[in-house]
C-alpha cells in the first residue's frame, strides 16, 4: 500500500513539473483597454412643495393637491406609482397686526423618466401656481446600467484583443487565445441639474418657457485587463 502511495505522489511531482514548465515556455502578451459612455439618466426625482403660505390659505392644501394630481394626470403620469408624499408639516407666519396664522405645507416626491416630462411638469404646476419645484437626484435604472455596463463589456474586450494583435504584429509575431481576462467599471458623475430646474421654474412664471432643460450625464467607463499567447508567425 505504501509503494502506491509513493508510486502516486512521484507521479503527481513529474506532471506538476511539467506544467510548471510548460507555462515557463509559455510566451504571453499582456493588454489593456477602456470603453467609456456617458448616460442620459433614465430616473428623475422632482421635489415638490405646496402650501398654503404663498396665497396666504386662499387655496387649501387639498384643492392643490387635487389640482396638482389632476395635471400629472392629464400629462399620461401614473400618480399612484410616481408621487409619493414626503413629509407634512406647517409653517408660522406672524403678520405685522400680530395676528398668527398657521399654513399647512406638504411636500411630494415625484418620479419621471425623461427631462422632456420633467419639463412639462414644471410648465403645468407653475401655471397652477406650484413654483416650489427642485431636482431632488437623478440616476441609472438597474436595466438601464446593465445593458450599459454589458455593451461596453464586449467593446472594451474587443478593443484589448486589436491591441494585442497590433502588438504582436510590430514584433513579428501574432496574438493567440485569451489566457486571463478580467474587468472593472465606474461612475463619474457631475450634479449640475438643481440650479438648471431652478431656473425653468422660475422663469416659466414670467415668460414664454424654454423646451431645454439640462440634466447631467452620467460617464460609465469599463477597462478591460487581458492576457493572451503570444504566438510565432
Amino acid at each position: 500500500m505504501k509503494r502506491i502511495l509513493i508510486a502516486i505522489i512521484a507521479a503527481l511531482s513529474i506532471s506538476g513539473t511539467a506544467i510548471a514548465q510548460n507555462s515557463d515556455r509559455l510566451k504571453v502578451i499582456e493588454v489593456s483597454a477602456t470603453a467609456q459612455r456617458a448616460v442620459t439618466p433614465d430616473e428623475i426625482f422632482l421635489n415638490i412643495t405646496i402650501n398654503e403660505k404663498e396665497n396666504k390659505g386662499k387655496v387649501s392644501i387639498e384643492q392643490q393637491e387635487k389640482l396638482m394630481i389632476k395635471a400629472l394626470q392629464d400629462l399620461g403620469i401614473n400618480v399612484k406609482g410616481q408621487l409619493t408624499v414626503k413629509n407634512m408639516g406647517s409653517s408660522l407666519k406672524t403678520y405685522a397686526l400680530k395676528k398668527d396664522e398657521i399654513y399647512a405645507a406638504k411636500d411630494y416626491s415625484l418620479k419621471l423618466s425623461s427631462a422632456s416630462t420633467a419639463y412639462s411638469v414644471i410648465d403645468a404646476l407653475n401655471s397652477l401656481g406650484i413654483s416650489n419645484i427642485t431636482l431632488g437626484r437623478t440616476a441609472l435604472s438597474s436595466k438601464l446600467q446593465i445593458e450599459t455596463k454589458d455593451n461596453l463589456l464586449i467593446e472594451a474586450t474587443k478593443k484589448a484583443y486589436e491591441n494585442a494583435k497590433i502588438m504582436a504584429s510590430a514584433v513579428g509575431s501574432k496574438a493567440g487565445k485569451a489566457i486571463l481576462l478580467s474587468n472593472t467599471y465606474y461612475f463619474d458623475t457631475v450634479i449640475e441639474d438643481e440650479m438648471a430646474l431652478r431656473g425653468v421654474a422660475y422663469n416659466s412664471a414670467k415668460a414664454a418657457p424654454s423646451p431645454e432643460i439640462s440634466i447631467s450625464k452620467q460617464t460609465i467607463s469599463m477597462r478591460v485587463n487581458a492576457k493572451f499567447e503570444l504566438l510565432d508567425e
